[in-house]
């Protein structure tokens, strides 16, 4: 059974330090680097949810978006950017 951190550092999703929280917001690994500015890259469109059983995330730019189960050791079902 894998955690929730090891999903995300395998999907290079940065989980924000000050959030105690199973829903936050980060920069989208996919797209952020390819925005315009500066201010744009920072912006926070990755939606990531960590429930008991899954991890769900979903760009507003990019519409990046995937499914991860924690049970599954290998499996990510994601739909590309």
């Amino acid at each position: 059974m894998r955690s929730a951190d090891e999903i995300l550092a395998a999907l290079q999703i940065v989980r924000p330090s000050w959030t105690p929280l199973d829903t936050f917001r980060t920069m989208c690994p996919k797209c952020s680097g390819l925005r315009s500015s500066g201010k744009r890259r920072r912006k926070p469109v990755l939606r990531v949810v960590i429930a008991r059983t899954q991890v769900s995330w979903r760009c507003s730019h990019c519409s990046w978006l995937g499914v991860a189960r924690l049970e599954d050791k290998e499996a990510i079902t994601e739909a590309p950017a």
